[in-house]
């Protein structure tokens, strides 16, 4: 079998594996409940400084691993490249003038339910 041969069965291999128990409009990753994302969020967010004045920033990058981590698997974590995209995504996300009061509420949100559970 030449190069391209092998090349052409591995991506055909990589393409079966990844789809295996995944259904349109469903993660390809199912390894914990959609909720488990969330519980240690708030025991995260409170190890922020109140005064920091990077809080906002920081409250929401927390959230936006979380939810991507959740997505695509909680092991990409420690994968610096995971993190590498989440500050482009949040980069990308606070330089929009139109998402800038979403984020704002979603950290608000997240700090009130925080401050309920200390």
């Amino acid at each position: 079998m030449g190069p391209a041969a092998e090349a052409a069965r591995k991506e055909a291999e990589l393409q079966r594996t990844t789809k295996k128990g995944s259904s349109p409009g469903r993660s390809i990753r199912q390894e914990e409940p959609a909720q488990d994302w969330l519980a240690g969020l708030p025991q995260q967010i409170q190890t922020i400084a109140t005064d920091d004045p990077h809080f906002t920033h920081k409250v929401f990058r927390i959230f936006l691993a979380s939810v991507l981590a959740a997505e695509f698997g909680s092991s990409l974590r420690t994968d610096p490249r995971f993190m590498a995209m989440v500050d482009g995504v949040q980069q990308q996300m606070e330089s929009d003038p139109e998402l800038t009061p979403m984020i704002e509420r979603a950290v608000l949100a997240l700090t009130d339910s925080s401050s309920t559970s200390r």
